[in-house]
């Protein structure tokens, strides 16, 4: 008798799981996305056209440029160089003694003290 029970039992569940398997539960609509907006069309002047740099034999410092309607504006001129700096001094360190501290701790024990102050 208990026998018919479970296997009558275990049949259900079966039949309910795979139903529930087959069946599951609808897909959500999912609103299509929008388009983005094209983008603004932005209207650019095209730059003035310049002359090339016209440079005097007379006075070499002094630079003119000259745009097509016949415009000339005379440029500052070049900033200098600045000067070469000297290569910095050659430093020679002696060599060092070894400071030892004790394990987890900051201060430096008295024989390390007298090495510090031959280091320094």
């Amino acid at each position: 008798m208990m026998l018919k029970y479970f296997r009558r039992t275990y049949l259900v569940t079966l039949i309910l799981m795979l139903a529930l398997f087959i069946v599951r539960c609808p897909k959500k609509d999912t609103p299509l996305p929008t388009p983005p907006t094209p983008p603004k069309e932005r209207v650019v002047k095209p730059p003035t056209p310049r002359s090339a740099p016209v440079i005097t034999p007379d006075e070499p410092d002094k630079v003119v440029m000259t745009d097509d309607t016949g415009k000339t504006e005379e440029l500052p001129p070049a900033p200098a160089a600045p000067p070469e700096e000297a290569p910095p001094e050659e430093v020679t360190v002696e060599k060092l003694d070894t400071i030892y501290f004790d394990f987890d701790k900051s201060n430096i024990r008295s024989d390390a003290q007298e090495t510090l102050s031959h280091n320094a």
